[in-house]
């Protein structure tokens, strides 16, 4: 919002409703894709790793179709969901989402923090860690 006034309810799902259909399908199959990167190429790699190591050149396509498998199936799940639920769910869980993303920011900080103190030999000054 250009006047960095708080976005109400309505005004959100009027901006949740412009992507619908095809554009919907790619800005979702998109950010998922960007989101999911990270988590995704080191196992890919491994899998790639492993591939190439085989002497039957079937037990690697196997491999890849199972890789395949087990990421597809979220996409699906979330696919097929996605349409049935309300968009009154969608506004609570950006409301809910941001609050959950500064909880999870302080723990990662806190974690980088531990482990660096770690890294130089001083352990114990932070609680749980």
């Amino acid at each position: 919002n250009e006047n960095n006034e708080p976005i109400d309810a309505p005004t959100l799902d009027n901006k949740m409703m412009k992507y619908k259909g095809y554009s919907g399908s790619f800005v979702l199959g998109f950010s998922l894709g960007s989101a999911w990167i990270g988590c995704i190429t080191p196992i890919y790699l491994a899998i790639v790793t492993v591939a190439s190591n085989q002497e039957d050149f079937v037990a690697g396509l196997i491999l890849f179709f199972l890789y395949a498998l087990g990421i597809m199936i979220p996409y699906v799940i979330i696919g097929a969901t996605i349409g049935k639920i309300k968009q009154r769910f969608f506004v609570q869980l950006i409301k809910v989402g941001s609050k959950l993303q500064i909880i999870f920011a302080i723990i990662l900080l806190y974690i980088g923090i531990g482990l660096t103190l770690e890294a130089f030999g001083i352990s114990g000054l932070l609680p749980f860690f």
